[in-house]
């Protein structure tokens, strides 16, 4: 079916809306919220009787159903999914002829991680194709984090490279491993490619950002001249909005000639009409009243093709059943009722704070949403305990991604103008109710002075 994206997203959506209660249930939280009794009566007495094997069946769009009877109903969305939907099939890049020198990755990949390794290869091969057919070798790497897409860019392909990065601490670093990196490759004689210093900028695209405003950043790292300059995009795994963000100035800005990004947490995604960043981003959406909730975009960052492959293998298979378990004991911490806060003597020890409403759910919005909520949930505790925020002495900050730092910095500035208390800040590997922040707080009930070292 030879369908325009319009047609697909307009399709997309009508499902979207007849589902909705379906496609609006977190795996985990199966044994929780009973989804079980949210599908069709018909369903539920197929599915009931359906072996593993056939549930990876009915779920692999790409293959036809070849095992058990299921309702005509379920078949035929299936099948209307299947002909709607965007291949997510590996695009094959015919980039061999520039292929970085084995010793050259031998070296490289000794300072990456395994897991990051596949997707730093795949994003620069494709970004060697898109430069081949543009002729255009300049690249600006979004959200670069310790820099080692961009080092791979630069010294394993050849190409001009310019990095933002809103975190200073990340930004600083890879500056350093840059240059580490090059005088080992010097001093163990290793080719490579690299011509061009890559200049890394500690900024913040945010969503008021003009394309302007990033076309002068750019041509000023490149020393370029902005009229005839042209360079390509690459982000791996922009953000929430910043995906979005990025597709506009991509859009807007005529020398941006191609652009190659694999967004991530779209549950992040600011959900209010009024914003323009986040979702919904085109006019089309826009104009039919095309929606999404948060659970919606929490869904669609869950690869269909993952749980297909552990359902076919019985030990893969039991392994799913943690999170349902995971989510029932969350429920029963949540429920035993702890202490919001400890007075001794002059000293307020909060527990750790989340970005939780008067209903006791995270509100939507995304990292900077949640933390302003759990700041502002921490100004009740502290009143209540005799105490206030210019009283606060440290703050410990636990994030689910450390990227997420620079945005809640800001927010953080909303609450503690001047004498800002000691603060630390980590990535942590979960927290409760999946939430993005948590913030425990040390305040004192009496006056407190800040001390700068002369170190």
């Amino acid at each position: 079916m030879n369908l325009s994206v319009k047609s697909r997203v307009k399709i997309s959506y009508s499902l979207y809306q007849n589902y909705i209660d379906i496609i609006e249930s977190y795996v985990s939280d199966y044994y929780v919220e009973n989804h079980w009794n949210k599908l069709p009566e018909s369903w539920q007495s197929s599915l009931r009787s359906a072996s593993m094997e056939q549930i990876a069946e009915l779920l692999d769009l790409k293959r036809p159903v070849t095992k058990g009877v299921f309702p005509l109903s379920l078949l035929c969305l299936r099948n209307i999914i299947s002909s709607i939907v965007i291949s997510r099939d590996s695009i094959v890049v015919d980039s061999h002829d520039a292929h970085p020198d084995q010793s050259f990755l031998k070296y490289f990949w000794k300072n990456v991680k395994l897991k990051k390794r596949h997707e730093i290869e795949k994003m620069a091969q494709i970004c060697y194709d898109a430069a081949s057919k543009t002729n255009c070798f300049h690249i600006v790497d979004i959200g670069s984090g310790l820099g080692h897409l961009s080092r791979m860019l630069a010294y394993g392909y050849g190409f001009k490279v310019c990095t933002f990065e809103a975190n200073p601490i990340l930004s600083s670093l890879a500056r350093e491993m840059d240059i580490q990196f090059e005088n080992q490759l010097e001093s163990k004689s290793i080719p490579h490619k690299g011509r061009f210093e890559t200049k890394h900028i500690n900024k913040i695209i945010d969503s008021d950002m003009h394309w302007t405003s990033f076309l002068n950043i750019v041509t000023k790292a490149f020393d370029e001249n902005r009229d005839y300059f042209k360079f390509g995009i690459v982000g791996l795994h922009p953000c929430g909005n910043l995906g979005s963000k990025l597709l506009e100035l991509y859009n807007n800005c005529p020398n941006a000639v191609f652009i190659n990004i694999a967004s991530c947490c779209y549950m992040k995604l600011t959900l209010v009409e009024e914003i323009t960043a986040g979702f919904p981003l085109s006019n089309y959406c826009k104009e039919n009243g095309i929606r999404l909730g948060y659970l919606g975009c929490e869904i669609a960052c869950h690869a269909i093709e993952n749980y297909v492959e552990k359902l076919k293998r019985q030990e893969d298979y039991c392994k799913l059943k943690i999170h349902a378990y995971r989510a029932r004991l969350e429920e029963i911490l949540v429920s035993v009722d702890a202490s919001q806060a400890v007075v001794v003597d002059n000293l307020v020890f909060l527990s750790g704070v989340l970005g939780m409403d008067t209903n006791m759910k995270l509100v939507e919005g995304g990292t900077a949403a949640e933390a302003r909520q759990a700041l502002k949930n921490i100004g009740h505790i502290l009143e209540a305990a005799g105490s206030s925020y210019k009283n606060v002495i440290k703050n410990t900050v636990m994030l689910n991604d450390i990227k997420d730092f620079a945005a809640v910095n800001e927010v953080y500035k909303e609450f503690f103008k001047k004498d800002f208390p000691a603060r630390s800040c980590y990535q942590v590997g979960k927290l409760p109710l999946e939430a993005n922040v948590e913030i425990e707080v040390i305040a004192i009930v009496g006056n407190a002075r800040t001390v700068e070292s002369k170190l």
